[in-house]
């Protein structure tokens, strides 16, 4: 998955060159960057999923995909601690099939748009700064045994790590790791069944 998200991470570095204010007149980075206001990413994701049941019925296919997100935030900072909210928006672009069920029956299992509002909290050290998430999310996955298929709008907890090191006063680039949980759901074979995915991404990020 990480060989399939170079050329976009390269895209969106020269991508935001142009769009985002590092075209700016040039200033120093000060010893401790300033992580404080709003601000805007853009980045690429990739996604591992799955669908665990209890018992032998056969759990849902394995997903994964990449694609696409949007981070929109505000941050506040107070000497080393850094505290800020954000809404994450993304377009993942998961497939996997396979059997599954018993009797074994064709499935797949799909998961497109999710999005997650959480807070954040970090420590800041010179152009760089670490920090953990942990908000509320909502998604939207798919799956289909045999010829039927059904649509899940779920909701659950998501929750990760990341760091972000700034390139310029205005401009950065960001990395995350996340774990999203949503709650049981009932499959069309009437199995319960638990919505589980992990996510990386890569962003670049504007502040105002």
């Amino acid at each position: 998955m990480l060989a399939a998200l170079r050329p976009g991470i390269v895209a969106l570095l020269i991508a935001g060159c142009v769009v985002l204010p590092c075209l700016a007149p040039e200033r120093a980075v000060a010893q401790g960057a300033d992580w404080s206001g709003p601000y805007l990413g853009a980045g690429v994701i990739a996604n591992r999923a799955t669908a665990t049941v209890r018992g032998s019925t056969g759990a849902l296919p394995r997903a994964q995909g990449t694609g696409a997100s949007l981070i929109l935030g505000h941050g506040w900072q107070q000497g080393h601690l850094v505290t800020g909210v954000e809404l994450a928006l993304s377009r993942g672009n998961l497939n996997g099939q396979g059997p599954c069920g018993q009797p074994a029956q064709p499935c797949a299992l799909s998961d497109n748009y999710y999005g997650a509002v959480r807070g954040r909290v970090g420590i800041a050290q010179g152009r760089g700064h670490g920090f953990v998430t942990l908000g509320v999310a909502h998604d939207r996955w798919e799956h289909r045994i045999g010829a039927r298929r059904q649509i899940v709008r779920d909701r659950g907890l998501v929750a990760g790590v990341g760091a972000e090191y700034a390139l310029r006063p205005r401009l950065s680039v960001r990395v995350d790791a996340e774990h999203m949980r949503m709650r049981p759901a009932r499959r069309l074979d009437g199995t319960p069944a638990r919505f589980r995915m992990n996510t990386l991404r890569v962003s670049v990020v504007g502040r105002h």
